[in-house]
């Protein structure tokens, strides 16, 4: 919905569709005097519904891009926290919709992260370097989901916690390969696991923990992949396969076409950036509407340019029922020449 109101929003759509509703060549068809093209007139010819199309991709601009993200596969753990706070906060920034129907959006957005958050989130937060100047460990939910996590990960053990605990302040302090110049690099800092890889050897268990955060991925798209194999592994002739039997056979699969993936490609890091996402075409295409215009209806010379053509094209009502009476003579004589034709046949 939110590409076809995109595209609908465009310019040139937006100008022809009124153009076309209010011009001589489509009033004088007798399509343009039922009823439903009536109503469809009113619609497209309606400031409202424009305006209202034009608030709708205004909202779901920002969730998009959220949504997009989550759905890429990739290093995007440390990113979907922030960005889903951003998401929120460019909601209720915007000024030309009522404050009432946004608060009930923003509403419907928290109650979905709340369903959706994890310790995982609030762990990556706190541990891509991009975010470091943020103090994400002040954020009381971010601080809570980071105890949560190594409390799962050293299955409780209070000396394993320790020890990531001294090292989280050693990260924090900047100690160690952290206080080089280059590790302080901001363009560095966007690629959170090569950045860990090269500098977070002096917390050797805290960089084995945020490597293994920061890489976890946030699609489903890799269940979907294992649901499709196992559909073709276990079909209707050949459903006799134990459960244990199957996860091997998709266990084998999977791999094997990890591994010619690796030998045909080679082996890529997908890591994914802030710059890499503000850069992407899809993303600039479908979201410059939120950026033009803002508050406006969508057109340049829009009003001005249907009200000449309705001034130009207007046809009057008697002129068109000439126009009818002309079409339903030309019909009455077309069945009577195939009436002659019949009977010319029959005899």
């Amino acid at each position: 919905m939110f590409i076809m109101l995109s595209n609908l929003l465009d310019e040139r759509v937006y100008n022809g569709l009124r153009s076309l509703m209010v011009s001589q060549e489509y009033t004088r068809k007798k399509v343009a005097r039922t009823k439903k093209a009536e109503d469809v007139s009113s619609i497209i010819l309606s400031a409202f519904f424009w305006r209202q199309a034009r608030d709708i991709v205004k909202i779901c601009a920002p969730i998009l891009k959220v949504l997009r993200l989550a759905d890429r596969e990739g290093v995007t753990m440390g990113l979907i926290y922030e960005l889903t706070d951003r998401m929120i906060e460019s909601i209720s920034s915007i000024e030309s919709i009522d404050s009432a129907r946004l608060e009930e959006v923003k509403n419907l957005c928290v109650e979905r992260w709340n369903m959706l958050h994890s310790p995982l989130h609030a762990a990556a937060f706190m541990l891509h370097p991009i975010w470091k100047s943020k103090s994400p460990q002040l954020d009381p939910e971010v601080h809570a989901g980071w105890i949560d996590l190594i409390e799962r990960y050293t299955c409780g053990d209070i000396k394993k916690q320790g020890v990531l605990i001294d090292e989280m302040d050693m990260y924090k302090s900047m100690e160690g390969l952290f206080a080089l110049p280059i590790a302080k690099d901001e363009s560095r800092m966007h690629n959170d696991v090569k950045w860990w890889e090269t500098f977070g050897a002096s917390v050797p268990n805290l960089q084995k923990l945020a490597l293994r955060v920061l890489s976890q991925g946030s699609c489903a798209s890799p269940c979907e992949r294992n649901w499709s194999t196992f559909s073709l592994i276990h079909t209707k002739r050949r459903n006799k396969l134990q459960p244990k039997n199957v996860e091997k056979l998709l266990y084998i699969h999977t791999n094997l076409r990890l591994v010619c993936k690796i030998k045909e490609r080679g082996f890529q890091k997908m890591e994914v950036t802030l710059e890499m996402i503000e850069k992407e075409e899809d993303d600039r295409r479908l979201l410059a509407l939120q950026e033009e215009h803002d508050g406006e209806i969508p057109s340049s010379s829009s009003y001005t340019s249907v009200e000449s053509h309705a001034l130009e094209d207007i046809v009057d009502q008697e002129d068109i029922a000439i126009d009818d009476g002309d079409d339903d003579g030309d019909d009455d004589d077309d069945d009577d020449d195939e009436d002659d034709d019949e009977d010319d046949e029959d005899h």
